[in-house]
């Protein structure tokens, strides 16, 4: 399971556990190095997922989303970057009421995910950190030529809208395309990065 395909990088759909309100004997899903991933974790974390309206994914998906996770703050909080503003979170609370429609819809999916406000705002700041931390390694080193950009152009775009008339020139749509290779180019190399960080740990399943 790869960062994209789990978390996200601004919407950060990569669901990231935190502190149970209730002391329970959980069952340990997966270890990594000497970090243990408990079967609460993985629910609390499949129930923010279905919070933010995504599919409902299997349980072996999930631990490998938390063992992406663990790999990737462990990384974040040896290198530290800025820390999250009170305005960014705002906004990804924003955001997220926006797309529930209301406060009191946000409220009523928190109640039913037993979950509140607190336990989210941690759980986005964690993202955001991710997030930021992600951004200045990899995005601010990605560049884009027009060689690339024409390419993209005479690939992908013009074989998909042989039916559009008229078709776009390459002007008008040259900003886009080149935000389409700079999310594809950051995507790759933080699968890559992440897999590096996987092939180094010791990672034990106990789900399948």
């Amino acid at each position: 399971m790869l960062f994209r395909r789990g978390l996200l990088i601004i919407g950060m759909a990569i669901a990231l556990p935190w502190p149970l309100a209730a002391e329970v004997v959980d069952r340990i899903v997966a270890v990594v190095d000497r970090h243990a991933i408990t079967l609460s974790e993985a629910e609390q974390a499949r129930r923010l997922q279905q919070l933010k309206g995504s599919e409902q994914a299997q349980m072996t998906e999930i631990v490998d989303q938390l063992i992406e996770s663990y790999l990737i703050e462990r990384e974040v909080k040896r290198y530290p970057g800025p820390p999250v503003t009170t305005e960014e979170l705002s906004r990804a609370v924003d955001a997220l009421r926006e797309g529930m429609g209301s406060e009191e819809a946000l409220l009523e999916a928190l109640s039913a995910q037993e979950m509140d406000m607190d336990a989210l705002e941690r759980s986005l700041r964690r993202q955001l950190l991710i997030s930021h931390y992600l951004d200045n390694r990899f995005r601010s080193l990605i560049y884009v030529n027009d060689e690339e950009i024409q390419e993209y152009y005479d690939k992908e775009v013009v074989p998909a809208l042989t039916s559009v008339e008229p078709q776009p020139e390459l002007d008008m749509i040259e900003d886009v395309i080149r935000q389409v290779l700079v999310e594809k180019k950051f995507n790759e190399r933080v699968d890559a990065w992440i897999e590096r960080l996987k092939s180094r740990a010791r990672i034990r399943k106990h789900v399948w």
